[in-house]
């Protein structure tokens, strides 16, 4: 809410054969593309990060005026 001033977000999941899709998407400020990694803070490094150590895709689309979408693919695990 910081960064981005959305007016509106949308958080969704997908029940994928194999895995989950969790996606956050909002129709905020957007920036500029690979700037979200290259700033000060750590907070969509982290994401990346966590995604990575249980084994999940981590993904981030945006630009500049058209909002972000960050999505995690993460594989389910077998019982």
């Amino acid at each position: 809410m910081r960064h981005a001033r959305p007016s509106n977000v949308r958080i969704t999941m997908a029940d994928e054969i194999g895995h989950w899709v969790l996606a956050v998407s909002d129709d905020g400020v957007g920036m500029e593309p690979h700037a979200e990694l290259a700033g000060e803070g750590f907070g969509l490094t982290s994401m990346q990060q966590r995604a990575g150590a249980i084994g999940g895709e981590w993904h981030i689309e945006s630009k500049p005026g058209a909002g972000t979408r960050v999505s995690v693919r993460v594989p389910k695990r077998r019982m």
